[in-house]
Formats: structure tokens, sequence, C-alpha cells
């Protein structure tokens, strides 16, 4: 069933500028994030908050999984293909969960961990409006929300997923976690197949480093001249024939509008939203095969 969830205004405010990433011990793949600084947050993606009521009944179930105490775990578990997942900075929430329950539903074994240990960031700080919640977005990206120290952790549960009998693993992100996933794309020991949905800290140099197919499906917010450059090599490279994007360009097509920021109580926003999971579904069939 669809939810059904209020509408919420929408706030603005300024932005954090960057994101440095710490030195950390990581796989060889991922050691450029810790000498470079990331591109800015778009200003939707530090401004739009979520929508913060709303009921639906998940179909999975919550357990400890590759080190991580909890993971929201959702599809049949003699799957062949499971699918990774990694929410945005609001951690678990009713629209990230039905997505999981959404491509669950086609065959495959979700598995959406607790990245940041039941400490999402929280939302009666959300947007930021003064200089000390600024500072603790700032702080928040720079620490449990560090990539470069969450990378390798998903990296864990994709291999952990193939020790229990998965062929084939993908992956999808959103906001926070697109850029993640567009990071683990690079490798593709690990990955069959990654997607971003709406991401943050959009770089054209992560498309370039895509050793995977790879599913982009950018909202009307993400930076127009970074999105048109990723679908251009998505559309060139030697997975052009797999890959899948869409650039929501719909004026309710906000950033976070599949995910967390999503008011699913409107009737445009809900096509967008099944929209995206059609696509999304249908870019994993034809990447990583039947479940």
């Amino acid at each position: 069933m669809p939810l059904t969830l209020p509408f919420t205004p929408l706030l603005r405010t300024n932005c954090i500028r960057t994101i440095t990433t710490a030195t950390t011990s990581a796989p060889r793949f991922t050691r450029f994030l810790a000498t470079q600084t990331t591109p800015r947050m778009s200003s939707a993606c530090c401004s739009i908050p979520p929508v913060t009521t709303g009921q639906y009944d998940p179909k999975g179930t919550y357990a400890p999984y590759a080190g991580f105490e909890k993971a929201y775990i959702t599809g049949p578990k003699d799957a062949k293909v499971a699918i990774t997942g990694v929410f945005d900075i609001f951690g678990y929430f009713p629209q990230t969960l039905q997505a999981a329950d959404i491509i669950a539903s086609k065959g495959y074994r979700v598995i959406l961990p607790d990245f940041f240990r039941g400490k999402p960031y929280p939302l009666n700080e959300f947007p930021p409006s003064n200089a000390e919640q600024k500072k603790k977005l700032a702080d928040f990206f720079g620490g449990i929300a560090d990539i470069s120290k969450r990378l390798p952790e998903l990296i864990q549960v994709a291999q952990q997923a193939r020790s229990e009998g998965a062929v084939k693993v993908g992956s999808v992100g959103w906001c926070w976690g697109g850029k993640v996933n567009l990071l683990a794309g690079s490798n593709a020991d690990v990955f069959d197949a990654v997607a971003a949905i709406h991401p943050a800290m959009l770089d054209p140099a992560d498309a370039e480093k895509l050793q995977v197919p790879a599913g982009f499906f950018p909202s009307k917010d993400e930076p127009e001249a970074a999105v048109k450059k990723v679908i251009e090599i998505l559309s060139s490279n030697k997975f052009k024939d797999v890959n899948a994007y869409h650039h929501y360009t719909h004026p309710k097509a906000i950033h976070g509008f599949s995910a967390a920021r999503g008011d699913l109580s409107d009737p445009e926003v809900k096509e967008l939203y099944e929209d995206v999971y059609k696509r999304l579904t249908a870019f994993f069939k034809k990447a990583l095969g039947d479940a």
C-alpha cells in the first residue's frame, strides 16, 4: 500500500560549503578519498526537510549483519541476487523502507545497514538555522557520515551477501548514499551494478571511474552541468547498453523525492516515486538478471 503523508513546506537556509574527508586506511580503490575535497553539497540537499510523519508497515525485519548491530533486511533469503542499500542522512524513513520493499518484491534480497548506528541527523535541527547547527551538520558529515569510513563497511555487507549465496550483488543509494554508491561502482570485484538516486555531492569524476553498469536518477535540484556530464559518460562508456538514467525535472521532483523528503500524499510526487522504482528495478533486471 502506498504511503499517505502530509505536506511539509520547504525551508531554505545556507548550506555548508565543503566537506573534507579524513585520512583513513581503506581498500585501494577508496584511498583517493583521503586526499579529496568533495564538491559542495547542493543548497537543496541542505535545506529541504524530510516529511516527518506517515504510516507504512515494513515487510522486512531488523537483524545484525556484517558487523552492524542492525540492518533492515527484506526479500527472499534464497535469492541469488542481493541488493545493498545506503540511505540518506535521515536513516530509516518510511519512504526508504517502502522503496527497499518495492525492490525486494522483484525477488531480490535487500539489505540496508544502519550506517549511523542509531544516530541519523536529528530532524529537529534540519535544516540548520544557526551557526551552531551548521557546524553540527558539517561535523556529522566529517564524523559518522564520513564516506571514507562507511564505504569499506558497505563492501563488507556485499561480501557477506556473497558468502550467503548471492551470485550477484547490486547496490542503491539515496542522496548521501547515492554518492557512496557512485564511488562503490569503481570496484567490479565487489559489485555487479550500482545505482544513485538524487545523489548528493555529485561529481562526474566518480562516473568516469565506474567499472560496473550504473543507474542514475537525479532530481531537478542536482547541479545541471554535473548531471549532463554524468549522463554523457553513461551514454558512451563500455556499459552504455546496460546503464540507465533519467533526469527528473518535474517541479515536484525535489532532491530526496523518492526517499525521506518525498511527500507521497501528493499524487504527482507519488507518481514520480513509483516511476523511479520502475526504472530502478528494470535497470537491476537488465544488469543483474533475474533474482
